[in-house]
């Protein structure tokens, strides 16, 4: 299973970046993000009617992962190691709870987490 950050929504509405798309969809069935990407994507105060719906469309394909009471617990956890945004630490924990490979270009904020699977596929 993958799980995309927000970051990978965002650089994917970019033509430019279009292997996202292809990496996103390519088997919607193991393709996740966490429901608070759809807050951190549609919620920007500049969005577009066009990124709007670019998101909205990914959305409605894309299965949406609810924060729960265990990936609570365990951001609470990981915020305990080290200083962490809380959107950051509810990400990884949704990652390393369902087993979910995490994409997302911004792996320096994850990479003290020894029990996450992150890929940065920028780098591929």
């Amino acid at each position: 299973m993958n799980l995309f950050d927000s970051n990978i929504l965002i650089y994917d509405e970019q033509p430019e970046n279009n292997f996202l798309l292809k990496l996103m969809f390519k088997d919607v069935k193991t393709s996740f993000i966490f429901s608070i990407s759809v807050v951190e994507t549609l919620g920007f105060v500049g969005i577009s009617l066009k990124e709007k719906r670019f998101f909205e469309l990914c959305f409605s394909k894309l299965n949406i992962i609810d924060i729960s009471t265990e990936i609570i617990y365990k951001a609470v956890e990981l915020k305990q190691i080290k200083k962490m945004c809380v959107a950051d630490s509810i990400v990884a924990a949704t990652s390393i709870n369902n087993k979910c490979v995490l994409y997302s270009r911004n792996t320096k904020d994850f990479a003290h987490i020894k029990k996450l699977n992150i890929i940065n596929p920028f780098l591929k």
